[in-house]
């Protein structure tokens, strides 16, 4: 594995383990009305579904799959085996949300991103499910 998808992988995993702490402390209440809980969110969201989308693209080079979005990473993975089918469309969902964060895009929902932190184990599935055999925990 590179190092750069090691670096990469152990942020995603970091990001995840404070997206999990988030969602055991924080209240929608709380969520909703402080920009700076708001953002700390959006930004460990951004760094997790990034890294999983990255290890996606890699992957999608590896197995030469020709991919034009993030989206379709994650669908051509799951074509090729390498993602069970029940997991693809919270992937394929994880990956318009990045585009959400990413671009400010005026759609956030801010109720619905807070949801979200209880759909953050699909991100670590892909993250173990990809992980070469020497590197699994």
């Amino acid at each position: 594995m590179s190092p750069a998808s090691l670096a990469r992988r152990k942020a995603g995993r970091e990001a995840l383990e404070d997206l999990k702490r988030y969602r055991g402390v924080l209240t929608v209440e709380r969520f909703l009305a402080d920009r700076d809980e708001q953002r700390r969110v959006l930004h460990a969201m951004l760094i997790a579904v990034q890294a999983c989308i990255d290890e996606a693209l890699s992957e999608c080079r590896f197995l030469n799959l020709n991919v034009q979005s993030y989206r379709e990473a994650f669908e051509a993975l799951g074509r090729a085996g390498r993602i069970p089918e029940d997991l693809l469309p919270s992937l394929m969902g994880w990956a318009g949300m990045r585009n959400v964060i990413a671009h400010f895009y005026p759609v956030l929902n801010l109720r619905r991103t807070f949801e979200s932190l209880g759909e953050v184990d699909a991100l670590e599935q892909f993250l173990d499910l990809t992980e070469p055999p020497a590197t699994k925990r």
